[in-house]
């Protein structure tokens, strides 16, 4: 029996509702079969403590709630052939599932795929429910509870991330208004998601080794930006050329990264919060100035807009988006992107996810792979020795 539950969205869950959503999914490689019944048993277990992620969505006076929804359950299918040798995105279009975070839909997929030499286990979950952090919250505490150890309970009181009223201040003007919006959250304002078929994309796979990250860091000195930092402005340095070179030189070109605040607004929410706890952040330059700033120069921009992060902006944040939702209603969300799906690029940085912590018993997976809809993205993971780049090229190109 599903036990009761009603819980209101937050302003940082609203921009991944809609038709065309944002989710979460992964897919992770084993060497070896995994206990299928004990990862099925470990996965209900889980759900009774996370159980927004085996809720549904309703909408009621242009507020989306979670409550109880369809029983959600492990799919196990069986392969004759080898576990597939493929790590980019495009090579595991027939592994891809689709969540859609509508009213009355599942909000999660799990499939584990077993093979003679292994196994592979696709993640869904959808963005509305759960940020990064979230996710790999629920991955690391479903491990757990395979291996018979205890976890931190979630907490999903949403409610505290609630402004109590609009800004009031809001320019009226509709291009003021959206301008505005952009400059508080770092989320654009365009036409309607639409997302591509993940066949469609044409993704890269780039190794960065510690030898070649000590490097660009070398190259930032005296300054000692974050590797984050670094790594940022190496990539934007790289694809803004190559994905905007041939434009006009003052043509503006912005790197967006998600940030977790969940330390700056440590007085308000827990670090245990389940849900989205990220604001956007957003670099933007003239595509000359991409060219032609030096290493360490561009990674110390991007680093201030990122570390300038301050309890206010948390504040702003919060109040513009639910603002947002009261000026338009729901049914502009899918209008929000998280970056400029025209000159922009999406970095999200996943190098310090602990994959030993994903261990169902029988050894941490060897790789994982993020099953991606959406161009104009890198993606950072770990590998041995250093870092694993996935970069998705815009269609056009």
């Amino acid at each position: 029996m599903i036990e009761p539950f009603r819980i209101p969205l937050a302003p940082p869950d609203y921009p991944f509702t809609g038709p065309s959503p944002y989710s979460i999914q992964f897919a992770f490689f084993f060497r070896q079969p995994q206990p299928a019944q004990a990862i099925s048993d470990a996965l209900q277990q889980t759900l009774a403590q996370f159980y927004p992620v085996k809720g549904q969505l309703v909408l009621e006076e242009n507020c989306f709630y979670l409550q109880p929804g369809a029983s959600i359950r492990l799919e196990v299918i069986e392969h004759e052939e080898c576990l597939p040798r493929v790590s980019l995105p495009s090579g595991l279009a027939n592994f891809y599932q689709e969540v859609k975070a509508e009213v009355h839909a599942p909000l999660a997929q799990f499939c584990l795929h077993q093979y003679p030499d292994g196994s592979l286990l696709v993640a869904n979950i959808a963005h509305c429910l759960v940020d990064g952090y979230s996710f790999f919250y629920f991955m690391s505490a479903w491990a757990r509870d395979c291996r018979g150890e205890a976890y931190r309970l979630p907490c999903h009181d949403r409610a505290r991330l609630i402004p109590d009223s609009i800004d009031d201040q809001a320019p009226q003007e509709e291009t003021a208004f959206d301008q505005q919006f952009t400059q508080q959250t770092g989320l654009s304002v365009h036409q309607e998601r639409q997302f591509p078929g993940i066949h469609e994309i044409v993704w890269e796979e780039n190794r960065i080794s510690a030898e070649q990250l000590d490097h660009l860091k070398a190259r930032c000195l005296p300054d000692q930006p974050s590797d984050n930092a670094v790594l940022c402005a190496h990539l934007w340095k790289q694809y803004g050329q190559i994905w905007q070179g041939g434009e006009a030189p003052e043509t503006r070109l912005s790197l967006s990264c998600a940030l977790d605040f969940r330390r700056i607004y440590r007085k308000v929410i827990p670090p245990n919060y389940f849900g989205n706890a990220i604001k956007g952040t957003r670099c933007q330059l003239p595509l000359d100035h991409v060219r032609t700033l030096s290493l360490r120069d561009l990674a110390m921009q991007i680093q201030s807009s990122i570390l300038g992060q301050r309890p206010g902006d948390i504040d702003q944040h919060l109040l513009a988006l639910h603002t947002f939702r009261d000026r338009y209603g729901v049914k502009r969300m899918p209008c929000l992107h998280v970056s400029n799906p025209e000159t922009g690029l999406l970095i999200t940085n996943l190098s310090r996810i602990p994959l030993k912590d994903l261990d169902f018993g029988l050894g941490a997976p060897f790789a994982m792979v993020p099953l991606v809809s959406a161009a104009r993205v890198g993606v950072i993971l770990p590998s041995d020795g250093g870092l694993t780049v996935m970069m998705a090229h815009p269609l056009s190109s």
